[in-house]
């Protein structure tokens, strides 16, 4: 075969001038066509892919509903710890020391009598409580310009720490108290209702 340009008679070229330009096959020759071409797997059909879009909004219904499902179940959590709280009066136990109380022999002994005092304060925290306690009282202002030391014999003997708990009654508060440690050595407790 060579690539040599052949040209048209003049008769050819009256005939294939009279040919329709332009002729659409019928719509029943289309159709059965791309039929025979999907059967033969040779072409498919174009498909527009929804799902990929479908199951991110999906999968971000599905966070949504996660994190809003948790949101009320902490919402109900922290509701109902808070409940379990005693809403009554607040009471003070104020622990004092009297002349006669028994004094540690050893900072080892002074450091025991603390760790019993701690492990108490964290069992009444335990049971939702105490509201706070502090140890720890350097010295007290007596009148507008004297300080006096609080290992002084003061009346009911000196301070040594206090306790704010919150309880239904004061039945509650005096069985708190009966179950210190402070009692062991000598020490006196007060109870005293705040609110």
């Amino acid at each position: 075969m060579t690539n040599e340009i052949v040209e048209l008679s003049p008769h050819e070229r009256e005939a294939f001038d009279r040919l329709e330009k332009e002729k659409m096959p019928p719509l029943f020759l289309e159709g059965r066509t791309v039929a025979a071409l999907k059967d033969a797997h040779l072409i498919r059909a174009k498909r527009i892919d929804w799902l990929p879009r479908r199951r991110g909004i999906g999968i971000a219904v599905a966070a949504s509903m996660c994190f809003f499902v948790l949101g009320i179940l902490v919402g109900v959590w922290s509701v109902s710890a808070q409940s379990t709280k005693p809403r009554g009066p607040v009471f003070v136990l104020a622990l004092r020391n009297p002349p006669e109380a028994l004094p540690a022999k050893s900072r080892d002994e002074a450091l025991q009598r603390m760790q019993e005092f701690g492990a108490w304060v964290d069992e009444l925290k335990r049971k939702g409580l105490t509201l706070g306690h502090d140890c720890q009282l350097l010295s007290e202002v007596n009148g507008p310009n004297s300080i006096i030391d609080t290992s002084s014999d003061a009346p009911g003997g000196s301070l040594m720490g206090i306790v704010l708990l919150q309880v239904e009654n004061d039945d509650q508060a005096a069985e708190a108290a009966k179950s210190c440690p402070h009692w062991k050595y000598g020490g006196t407790i007060e109870i005293k209702q705040l609110r």
